[in-house]
């Protein structure tokens, strides 16, 4: 796992991110599961004078993702300005279990993933 070291200002630390997920083929919006309907961009619209007046550094950081991606800015503000106010689609269901194995410090890790994507 690699562990992200930013440097820089917010755009150029978003620039650094979005680039090396680019040059990894890791695209960001290049996914089924992304929702960009009417009523996000429509809100995701509205919450941009929100960030401008009281967050701006983090529209800089998306800007510098989206540029880093060879991405659309307005796709990318839609997808995550919106994301916590609207339901994905995907109903994904997902579990974890740990386990102690016996007479040992080891532990066993199950992963159960029930992914229903809605068609």
């Amino acid at each position: 796992m690699y562990h992200s070291r930013f440097k820089g200002r917010h755009y150029e630390a978003g620039f650094q991110w979005g680039t090396r997920l680019y040059q990894h083929g890791l695209l960001i919006m290049d996914n089924h599961l992304i929702d960009l309907s009417p009523q996000r961009h429509a809100f995701s619209r509205q919450c941009l004078a929100v960030y401008e007046k009281w967050y701006p550094a983090v529209l800089a950081e998306i800007r510098g993702i989206a540029d880093g991606q060879h991405a659309d800015f307005e796709a990318l503000c839609t997808f995550l300005l919106s994301m916590y106010c609207f339901t994905f689609t995907n109903k994904c269901t997902c579990l974890a279990s740990a386990r102690r194995i016996r007479f040992s410090s080891a532990a066993t890790v199950i992963f159960w993933w029930n992914w229903s994507i809605g068609i």
